[in-house]
């Protein structure tokens, strides 16, 4: 009987022990999630000599205002790796943005008075080369000398791909090749090594067959059937493209459009 209540308090005592530690294991897994979802950084927002600071939190997405300054064109928010914002970005880690403008150039070309000829009917014309032209662009266009110059952005296409030599598995890219031979794993240990021959010999004459589990760094020994391969798996290789006419920078896509500017 002695025994028998021993081993019944024994098991309470360990299924007791076994729901305290499972109810630590959640307490401290749901605290880190917590603290990961209340992760905050620090924004600083440049313009000219103003600072403005703000707190955002992890993965948010900020929203960027558009600033305004006589005599230029508000270009977007520019990072310390010199990487251009223009609507939005999105927080991961602190982040300084500055301000980035570019002077306007004056709309107003003044056209050189042409030489002096004499009175004819077919100069007419040209006596009115005298007078200033104003130049303008249609909307969202920016003004350059005489040419209205139109950036474009468009979102670049993905798409993912396993290297060369991998196959796609599970989402992923495995990569599978035999293994090398090994003699780490006779008897005594340490003290065989790989000949040329292809086998395992020691100092006192023997040789035996190698054991064939050896791996490449990043490779992992698996069971394929009978025999013990080496199993590589990655992730996919994700590339961006363009439509035809447009240059990549990062995950955009943009088009410079220049047109000839109208006269009024």
């Amino acid at each position: 009987m002695n025994k028998k209540r021993i081993l019944i308090i024994s098991i309470i005592i360990l299924l007791i022990l076994l729901i305290l530690g499972g109810f630590f294991i959640f307490k401290v897994m749901n605290k880190k999630k917590t603290t990961s979802k209340n992760n905050k950084y620090k924004v600083v927002l440049v313009t000219d000599d103003k600072k403005e600071e703000k707190e955002v939190k992890e993965n948010e997405i900020l929203k960027l205002e558009k600033k305004e300054k006589e005599g230029y064109v508000f270009k977007g928010w520019e990072d310390e790796d010199k990487k251009l914002y223009t609507d939005e970005v999105k927080i991961s880690k602190n982040l300084k943005l500055k301000a980035v403008f570019e002077k306007k150039e004056d709309q107003t070309t003044q056209s050189q008075p042409s030489e002096e000829k004499k009175p004819e009917a077919s100069d007419n014309n040209q006596n009115n080369n005298n007078t200033s032209k104003k130049y303008y662009c249609d909307k969202g266009y920016n003004l350059r000398g005489t040419n209205c110059i139109k950036t474009e952005k468009v979102n670049a296409t993905s798409s993912a791909r396993c290297p060369a030599g991998f196959t796609e598995e599970a989402g992923k890219c495995s990569h599978i090749m035999n293994a090398g031979p090994n003699c780490a794993g006779l008897y005594p240990f340490g003290e065989w090594k790989l000949q040329g021959d292809g086998r395992c010999h020691h100092p006192n004459g023997e040789d035996d067959e190698p054991q064939y589990n050896a791996c490449q760094s990043g490779y992992k020994i698996v069971r394929v059937g009978p025999v013990e391969k080496c199993k590589k798996i990655i992730d996919k290789v994700v590339s961006y493209h363009c439509p035809s006419g447009y240059s990549l920078s990062g995950t955009s896509c943009f088009k410079t459009i220049t047109i000839k500017a109208k006269v009024k």
